[in-house]
């Protein structure tokens, strides 16, 4: 959170989504499962590499 407020403050586009009760890396571990929570990660993945 400290992070992104600190991008906030220098003007950089941020944005955070807090999952409770996962480990930490977790996104690692859901591209292959077939979730709710997996399907948002592939998606934002996605669309950060599509972006760049």
């Amino acid at each position: 959170m400290r992070f992104a407020e600190a991008a906030t403050a220098a003007e950089i586009k941020t944005q955070v989504d807090v999952y409770e009760g996962l480990p930490h890396a977790f996104t690692i571990a859901t591209l292959d499962d077939a979730t709710d929570v997996s399907e948002v990660v592939r998606d934002r993945i996605a669309t950060w590499v599509n972006a760049t």
